[in-house]
C-alpha cells in the first residue's frame, strides 16, 4: 500500500512546517514541501494543515 498525505504540518519534534509525507508499507519514505509523485493506485490523503509528529508513540496506559 501506498499513499501520500498531503499538506500536514509536522513536527519530528522540531517544527518543519507544512509537508507531503509519502508512505509506503507503512513506513515514511520520502517527505518534503510539495511532493511531485505519480504512481498507479497512489491513495492521496489532504489533511488540511491537520498536526502529524512521525515515529509518537503515546505511553499512556490505565493499569487495571
Amino acid at each position: 500500500m501506498m499513499m501520500v498525505l498531503r499538506h500536514g504540518h509536522v513536527f519530528a519534534p522540531e517544527d518543519l512546517g507544512v509537508q507531503d509525507i509519502l508512505v509506503a508499507d507503512e513506513k515514511i519514505v520520502a517527505m518534503g514541501k510539495d511532493l511531485e509523485i505519480v504512481l498507479p493506485g497512489l491513495e492521496e490523503v489532504d489533511l488540511q494543515g491537520a498536526v502529524v509528529i512521525p515515529g509518537l508513540v503515546d505511553q499512556h496506559v490505565h493499569v487495571t
